[in-house]
């Protein structure tokens, strides 16, 4: 029987929560153009229709952003508030799938495990980047690899109808996240193995497939180190331990402490892989987590590796690839919520456990309060720049290079110029 105390607690918590989450939002959301999206602008001028939706970037296919750029500049004078809205509906779909999920049988514990993945979903921290279009396609393709992943996972039913809507839909989604970033290609990888899991559970026996997981593994290191020298394995593999860290090798002005988090999320993800392989059985909610686990490590690997020389100071634009480690943590917390339900908890035990967790939903709302102050003065640094632009005259020249608002000044402010002859961005509202 649900506890009506523990029911109230926790949706009051979700509904003061999701409202403090969406006002900071609407507050923090960049409405000046600025790096990729002030070159994507500017393209839009220049290029034809089609050569600007179907032009890739930085080894990237990205057909949906510029479609979704396009629509922004064609029909909405290129409202960046307009896209930050689509991105922040798809960040809620997600989290409404996964609120599906765990409520098949209302619990306690269930009840306990959707306030954990509110606090990873919406901490402020992640309007970071959400109130931030610039990095919009980091969340649309995790949105369709999500949905492809789920699709795959949770079957309709039994009947070869209900399975080819499924695949159908699992494809479809399949295919749009190839369409939106280089990293739904990892999903040609992630669903044949879901494949094997699924429909051929005994095909290795459990200690042979988790030998065999780890020899492919320790194979692919193998490879790594002898394509690339000491000095770039040494950052790429820091740069996937910050990232995996995030947000804490990126806010606290050290990565020490993000480093010690992230140590021990791959220690879980070791005991996960040993226990899931251990299982007789696979049921959806486990092919799921397993699913979204590895399009969140791999993801990561894919940044270590691609963007070692960019990004080792995660300070301002490197939080970016939270979203990545965001799906590792969910896919843990879904796996090992169905472990702690055969489990019984001592009344003590049970208390304790309610106090930490109410002391960590205060930790929360006051991090968040910091957290929104400081999205919403990033706003206005960027707005500063953007005046500045507007009037030819950059004073703040450490600032503009600091936040990457563009790589050359002059360039900058020409590209802008053009932006205000054309009536884009509403930029002449931010004249001096």
């Amino acid at each position: 029987m649900i506890n009506l105390k523990l029911k109230f607690f926790v949706n009051c918590f979700l509904l003061l929560g999701f409202i403090s989450f969406i006002f900071s939002f609407y507050l923090s959301i960049i409405e000046v153009p600025w790096g990729d999206i002030l070159l994507n602008s500017t393209d839009y001028l220049i290029l034809s229709n089609s050569e600007f939706i179907f032009q890739t970037y930085a080894n990237h296919i990205l057909i949906l952003p510029h479609l979704l750029d396009y629509i922004s500049l064609y029909i909405f004078n290129g409202s960046l508030k307009f896209l930050a809205f689509i991105f922040l509906g798809c960040y809620l779909i997600n989290f409404i799938i996964m609120k599906n999920i765990i409520f098949k049988k209302q619990t306690k514990l269930n009840y306990w495990v959707l306030a954990i993945l509110f606090i990873l979903f919406f901490t402020n921290y992640r309007l970071n980047n959400l109130s931030n279009s610039a990095n919009g396609a980091h969340y649309l393709v995790g949105f369709f690899s999500f949905l492809s992943i789920y699709f795959y996972s949770f079957e309709r039913g039994p009947r070869l109808k209900e399975k080819i809507i499924n695949m159908a839909a699992s494809s479809i989604f399949l295919i749009l996240a190839c369409l939106t970033f280089s990293n739904g290609f990892l999903l040609f990888l992630i669903i044949p193995f879901l494949y094997i899991i699924k429909n051929y559970p005994n095909v290795f026996g459990s200690k042979k497939l988790f030998s065999f997981f780890l020899g492919s593994s320790f194979s692919l290191i193998f490879f790594i180190i002898l394509f690339f020298n000491k000095y770039e394995l040494l950052k790429i593999f820091n740069l996937f331990i910050n990232v995996l860290g995030l947000p804490f090798t990126g806010i606290l002005g050290t990565t020490f402490f993000g480093k010690i988090i992230s140590y021990l999320t791959l220690l879980i993800l070791f005991v996960y892989l040993k226990e899931f392989f251990s299982l007789k059985k696979y049921n959806s909610e486990n092919i799921f987590s397993m699913g979204i686990i590895l399009y969140g490590f791999f993801s990561i690997l894919l940044v270590a590796f691609f963007r070692y020389d960019e990004y080792q100071n995660l300070v301002w634009h490197g939080h970016r690839y939270s979203i990545f480690n965001l799906y590792i943590y969910v896919g843990l917390v879904l796996f090992f919520k169905q472990k702690f339900n055969l489990f019984h908890f001592s009344s003590r035990s049970i208390k304790k456990f309610k106090f930490l967790f109410l002391s960590i939903v205060i930790f929360w709302f006051i991090t968040n309060l910091f957290g929104g102050k400081y999205i919403i003065n990033r706003k206005l640094v960027f707005d500063s720049i953007a005046t500045e632009v507007i009037s030819g005259n950059v004073t703040n020249k450490d600032i503009f290079h600091s936040i990457n608002f563009y790589p050359n000044i002059d360039e900058a402010i020409e590209k802008y110029q053009l932006l205000i002859d054309n009536n884009l961005y509403n930029l002449n509202n931010y004249k001096k």
